[in-house]
């Protein structure tokens, strides 16, 4: 019931950030060059911005913050990696504590599991995405009354989703190391 999301035909749904460009490629270490350190890599030399330099979300104005943003449009698009680089950014810029940096360690943490998941690691998968249920538990016990979305997310799917993909029940397109693409069978879509 609460899995009435799911995309059947793995379209992407529509970009919340579409004028930052995605990467030419999603990184898979060991299996692609290093965006920033391989010299093949598509930033290679670049310097990584400091992140002090990044605000800090507000959840009540979810939709002003453009990395948050690109990084819901990179998971939708399979890029893990750099969904975790940009998450991980926001979770530095709120000091790594409070309800706001527990929901982005969840989201760090399914972003990880997708990637886990095009190596074909899937006990770190499942480690990575148990995880993520368990601080998506933390902040829905923490919800007003009444209330289900943060951060423009229903918590209570997306929580239902990452114990689904922590036990292994079907919530992973087939042979997901074998794709360039997302490998869930969901996507965020914030409202």
């Amino acid at each position: 019931e609460v899995i009435d999301r799911i995309m059947t035909n793995f379209k992407p749904p529509k970009r919340y950030a579409p004028d930052i460009p995605f990467p030419s490629y999603s990184y898979v270490p060991g299996h692609s060059p290093h965006p920033t350190r391989d010299p093949q890599g598509p930033r290679y030399g670049e310097e990584y911005e400091d992140i002090v330099l990044v605000p800090a979300p507000d959840p009540a104005e979810w939709w002003q913050s453009k990395l948050y943003l690109y990084g819901i449009d990179l998971f939708n698009n399979g890029y893990y990696w750099e969904t975790h680089e940009a998450w991980e950014d926001l979770w530095h810029a709120l000091g790594r504590m409070g309800e706001t940096a527990t929901f982005f360690k969840a989201m760090i943490h399914l972003a990880a599991a997708g990637l886990k998941a095009k190596y074909g690691q899937w006990d770190a998968m499942r480690k990575h995405a148990r995880r993520s249920a368990t601080l998506l538990a933390e902040i829905q016990v923490q919800l007003p009354e009444g209330q289900a979305a943060y951060m423009g997310l229903e918590v209570p799917p997306l929580r239902a989703w990452a114990e689904a993909v922590a036990d292994g029940e079907g919530m992973l397109i087939p042979h997901p190391e074998e794709t360039d693409g997302p490998v869930f069978v969901f996507y965020l879509t914030p409202e």
